[in-house]
């Protein structure tokens, strides 16, 4: 799957990797390629448990950020702060 940026958009989100939910730093390069922050390696790595519907929202986010929107976590759902924003 392409994206419509060029350079590897980072961004935090809530979801479940490594086997914990909690707030992860993601990283989605420009062919679609999602990593997460292993935070005990300092790398960004693509052997992260991603459930198998977790990258398809990640990639959404990870197109609203490449825009310059912020997100704001309220509770446990993510809304767009500030547009412009391609997402509905």
């Amino acid at each position: 799957m392409m994206m419509n940026f060029n350079k590897d958009v980072e961004f935090v989100a809530r979801a479940r990797a490594f086997r914990s939910v909690r707030t992860h730093r993601f990283s989605v390069s420009g062919n679609g390629t999602v990593r997460v922050w292993d935070s005990i390696a300092h790398h960004f790595t693509t052997c992260h448990e991603l459930s198998e519907s977790a990258p398809a929202s990640l990639r959404s986010l990870a197109v609203c950020c490449s825009y310059g929107c912020e997100l704001l976590l309220q509770g446990e759902k993510w809304t767009i702060h500030r547009s412009p924003c391609p997402l509905p």
